[in-house]
């Protein structure tokens, strides 16, 4: 769907930012050490949840370009953890070796 939307520039961007908020809680709740890492790779094996983390470690901008004024500061400015792109980079090269 995140891949629709983008590609479309049409849609829910709400729906975006909501998702993009769960991703950022899941890395931040690991982070300060309130959930183990198992938790974290637990969540994003989860359908569609690494492709649509991918999406957000490697190509915010795309969401972002498509926020109007009202949402642009709740969402610049922030960076993932190294954990977080590690396991994310780590899902997209399974991902790929199994296309």
């Amino acid at each position: 769907m995140a891949l629709e939307m983008i590609e479309a520039d049409e849609g829910h961007w709400e729906t975006l930012l909501l998702q993009q908020f769960v991703l950022r809680t899941a890395d931040l709740l690991h982070k300060h050490g309130i959930i183990p890492l198992g938790h974290l790779k637990t969540f994003l094996r989860m359908k569609d949840t690494m492709r649509f983390a991918s999406i957000n470690v490697l190509e915010n901008w795309k969401i972002l370009s498509c926020l109007s004024n009202q949402y642009w500061r709740c969402f610049t400015g922030f960076c993932y953890s190294t954990p977080f792109i590690e396991i994310v980079n780590e899902g997209n090269g399974k991902a790929v070796a199994t296309q």
